[in-house]
């Protein structure tokens, strides 16, 4: 005990002779809240492997394992416009600190689950923390960082993000099949533990700023109204898009986000700042953080899916098939956080939104016979254009508002693109649905006693199953079932190549405010 304290003594002295405005603090500070980046990001990509595996284990589809991903990201988009709030109340360290804890903690709670509502419910908790860490941690850099620097620290910062992306899939693949999926959340408690130790000897507080008084009222209508049209996108295909459910998740959605806004607009300190949308850079930002959203995270929730259910990879190799992506982007957004001090942000935003829309093009003649070699190079892609505009809009937001904003700023950013992701996910798990449906059906019409191709492969398939001992009646009905499958693998693989067309549609959307962004801004 004694031996700790003095250790703990001695690297708190070594940390405090470097004051704030420090190079050798700054960097130190950096690579302390990249731990906790590292966390929150990986947690929403090292899932995705798993959910295939989760479906098994608890008997669940598409519709009911899209929650375990849509709850934590719904979660976490109501509490970022919180965090500013909560780090002016309690100091930046101490509620970074806290909101690692609150991670760690659901983290540990989602290995425990023992259905899918405990699950979810688990992953509420996590994302409570994570909603936290990353507006935090941002603003604190941005906070240490002279202006002149700013850009490339969120470069650096964002590989944090982008290892977590690149490693999350391979790691969650390699524990999912190698030791089970609740390993995928227990890593994080180790994790956790090491970043909030080095946290609390590494970093300084920022001076406190006053914490007025907490738009409650704001808060509870913000989560009624983006809750209530969340729940009417995921549940419409199951309960009906007319049925009494879903009219009344419309009129709770409706009304409780006109409510939201007139009442944030008559306060003085609002839970968010919606002033800072006066600025139209600002706004187009959150748009096309919004399109971000919708297509990057609803594709990517697809894609892991694809590749173990339709395709048959086990969880690792699909985590491996995603790992080229995540490389590229962690090569990519440092080098563009430094080119966007350079040139500005709205060439690499434009950029990589025209690669992000060329890639899930690409995405979109996916079938149950594309090599992984093909869906390497697709990923690349988008792992390139990720990487141009993540650190740029960023870089971006931060710059078109006051720098005592910046917090504000930075939680609305993450708010708008994880609200888009959140909904990106419900969106596709519902279109999933609608369009194997679809394509059944009409797969289903065309295979009849006039189609030959169909009558040939019903008659070898009968042929065999007679080869192997079976009446002509069994084999018959062996035969029609095996087709029957094969035809439903076929419109199931052709509903995910629609959602994916359809994904590469909305990234192409963004491009068009893109071109109203200001090449560049003057720093606060």
């Amino acid at each position: 005990m004694r031996l700790h304290h003095r250790l703990r003594g001695h690297l708190e002295n070594r940390f405090a002779s470097l004051n704030h405005e420090h190079t050798g603090y700054r960097w130190w500070a950096l690579g302390a809240l990249m731990i906790g980046t590292f966390m929150a990001v990986l947690d929403a990509t090292i899932v995705n492997v798993a959910l295939a595996k989760i479906m098994t284990t608890f008997g669940v589809d598409v519709e009911k394992v899209e929650w375990v991903a849509t709850a934590y990201m719904l979660a976490f988009a109501l509490l970022l416009p919180t965090s500013s709030w909560i780090a002016d109340r309690l100091g930046h360290k101490r509620t970074y600190m806290l909101a690692l804890l609150v991670f760690t903690a659901g983290s540990a709670l989602c290995g425990l689950a023992w259905n899918e509502d405990a699950l979810i419910a688990s992953r509420v908790i996590q994302a409570i923390g994570a909603g936290c860490i990353m507006p935090v941690a941002m603003t604190i850099v941005a906070e240490i960082f002279p202006p002149e620097q700013r850009g490339q620290a969120l470069g650096i910062w964002g590989i944090a993000g982008a290892a977590s992306a690149t490693t999350g899939p391979t790691i969650g693949g390699y524990l999912v099949d190698y030791i089970g999926w609740r390993s995928v959340f227990y890593v994080n408690v180790p994790v956790g533990i090491v970043g909030t130790a080095l946290v609390l000897v590494v970093l300084r507080e920022i001076p406190a700023r006053r914490a007025g008084r907490f738009d409650l009222t704001g808060f509870l209508t913000m989560s009624v109204g983006l809750s209530g049209l969340l729940l009417a996108l995921a549940q419409g295909q199951s309960k009906g898009w007319d049925s009494a459910y879903v009219r009344t998740c419309e009129g709770l959605a409706v009304v409780g986000l006109a409510v939201f806004v007139s009442w944030e607009l008559r306060q003085r300190e609002p839970l968010v700042d919606l002033s800072l949308f006066r600025s139209a850079g600002f706004s187009i930002v959150n748009l096309i953080a919004f399109i971000f959203g919708v297509g990057m995270f609803g594709s990517t929730f697809l894609l892991p899916i694809f590749l173990q259910n339709m395709l048959g990879y086990p969880a690792l190799l699909a985590g491996l098939t995603l790992l080229p992506a995540g490389l590229v982007m962690g090569v990519v957004a440092p080098v563009a956080g430094r080119l966007s001090d350079r040139i500005g942000a709205k060439p690499l935003v434009l950029l990589g939104l025209a690669l992000m829309s060329f890639s899930m093009y690409l995405n979109s003649h996916i079938n149950l016979q594309t090599s992984r070699e093909t869906i390497y190079g697709w990923l690349v892609l988008r792992g390139i254009g990720m990487g141009l505009m993540f650190s740029p809009m960023t870089s971006l937001a931060l710059g078109l508002v006051p720098r005592l904003k910046a917090g504000q700023a930075s939680g609305l950013v993450n708010v708008i693109r994880q609200i888009g992701g959140s909904f990106g996910i419900a969106i596709f798990g519902t279109l999933l649905t609608r369009r194997q449906l679809f394509h059944a059906v009409r797969y289903s019409e065309t295979v009849t006693a006039r189609n030959l191709s169909a009558a040939a492969l019903l008659h070898q398939l009968q042929t065999r199953f007679a080869s192997l001992g079976d009446t002509a009646a069994m084999a018959s009905q062996k035969g029609l079932a095996v087709l029957s499958m094969l035809v439903h693998r076929e419109a199931a693989a052709a509903g995910f190549s629609d959602c994916f067309l359809v994904a590469a549609w909305i990234c192409a959307l963004g491009i068009i405010p893109g071109f109203f962004l200001p090449l560049r801004v003057k720093r606060r």
